[in-house]
């Protein structure tokens, strides 16, 4: 279900500003939170912003789409509650702050991402704080074979019997 505002106006050459509302939904069968998208098209790209209208999830991402079909974006979680992920398939405690840049382009991602988590529960692994850096690469159409690089350091890792003071 959408609720939408589109706007055309005639400069130089046609721009065309949409708002829209999304509420939470499924898209291609997977559960997606209700969102809001607004953006404008002018001079051969599409520039706007995407904001996560649940609290707990707060994520506001900005997004550039050129002529050529090259998608550059940025990504801004701020103290999500991992606990909201449940419905996403994502069991989890704790809070995360997130950042992310990359760029879409031919089928293929090339994204960097940063993210602090506070008392992070995840799958029977626990920390009492954690700092996670990464880069995703590859053709999105096949997530297996996506290359990822990630290090993390923290405070008080535990896993089951073993337990580390700092990681």
């Amino acid at each position: 279900d959408v609720d939408a505002n589109v706007s055309i106006r005639l400069r130089d050459e046609v721009e065309i500003e949409i708002a829209a509302t999304l509420r939470e939904s499924k898209i291609s069968g997977y559960p997606t939170p209700a969102t809001k998208v607004q953006g404008t098209y002018a001079k051969k790209r599409f520039v706007g912003t995407l904001t996560v209208l649940d609290p707990k999830l707060a994520t506001e991402a900005t997004y550039e789409i050129r002529d050529d079909g090259k998608i550059d974006f940025s990504t801004s979680s701020k103290s999500v509650d991992l606990s909201a992920l449940a419905p996403y398939g994502v069991k989890a405690k704790g809070r995360a702050w997130v950042r992310s840049r990359g760029t879409l382009e031919d089928g293929r991602i090339a994204a960097t991402f940063d993210a602090s988590l506070g008392a992070p529960d995840v799958g029977g692994v626990r920390a009492k704080n954690a700092v996670v850096r990464g880069r995703v690469e590859g053709l999105v159409s096949e997530p297996r074979e996506l290359s990822i690089d990630v290090e993390a350091e923290g405070e008080k890792l535990e896993a089951g019997d073993a337990s580390l003071a700092r990681f």
